[in-house]
């Protein structure tokens, strides 16, 4: 596996990562936000566990899928891949959703692990797909 960054243990608390009434009144308003440096301490570890994945790739993963879009896709990798889930487990990121969804908690649905799109594929929203309301989803990239 892919040693955490520095400071995290598996299985402790999450970070957190307070966010200002004002970003989450933004976010209300406008349906998205950008939050720079907010998971920045995961990036060089993301970029570690994509490149194992990519040199392991599990047997649900999709080489080559979408018509050739992507080198490397697979869905759902959190339930199979450490790195992803202690990721999304141990990052600030579902405390930085709660607070965006002005929510109690929240639950994942489902993740993609994406890698080397073509340049052919511009910007775009992909339509909700799995059984959740659009009201009650957020989406994180």
């Amino acid at each position: 596996g892919v040693p955490l960054p520095p400071g995290i243990e598996r299985g402790a608390a999450p970070q957190q990562l307070p966010l200002e009434p004002a970003a989450v009144e933004r976010f209300e308003a406008e349906g998205v936000i950008l939050l720079r440096g907010a998971v920045a301490t995961w990036v060089d570890f993301l970029r570690a566990v994509a490149d194992f994945q990519v040199r392991n790739p599990n047997e649900l993963a999709v080489a080559a899928c979408l018509r050739s879009s992507y080198d490397y896709c697979h869905l759902n990798s959190w339930m199979t891949n450490n790195g992803i889930h202690d990721f999304l487990c141990q990052s600030a990121l579902g405390h930085i959703l709660a607070q965006l969804g002005r929510a109690e908690e929240v639950r994942i649905v489902t993740d993609n692990l994406l890698v080397n799109p073509s340049s052919g594929i511009a910007w775009h929203q992909d339509t909700q797909t799995g059984p959740v309301d659009v009201e009650d989803a957020l989406r994180f990239w």
